[in-house]
């Protein structure tokens, strides 16, 4: 089931991302997801190198935006 869940929020992420910089993480519940596995997807996918969490300010809005890969990443990948 996560593996599934996890799919679907990296291809809607991958959408975004097109368009936007960086969703709010509660935004994610809008398409289709539950607060427990859009965090889940979101962690899963932050495992993998794949998007990063990001706070503005302290006790602010989370978001969720594509990973930064340093140079050395970009190569090794």
């Amino acid at each position: 089931y996560i593996e599934t869940v996890v799919e679907k929020m990296r291809q809607n992420l991958e959408q975004i991302f097109k368009k936007e910089e960086k969703i709010e993480l509660r935004e994610l519940t809008l398409l289709g997801f539950d607060k427990s596995s859009a965090y889940i997807a979101v962690l899963f996918l932050m495992v993998k190198d794949d998007i990063d969490i990001v706070q503005e300010d302290f006790y602010g809005k989370l978001y969720v935006k594509k990973a930064q890969k340093s140079a050395e990443e970009e190569v090794a990948n």
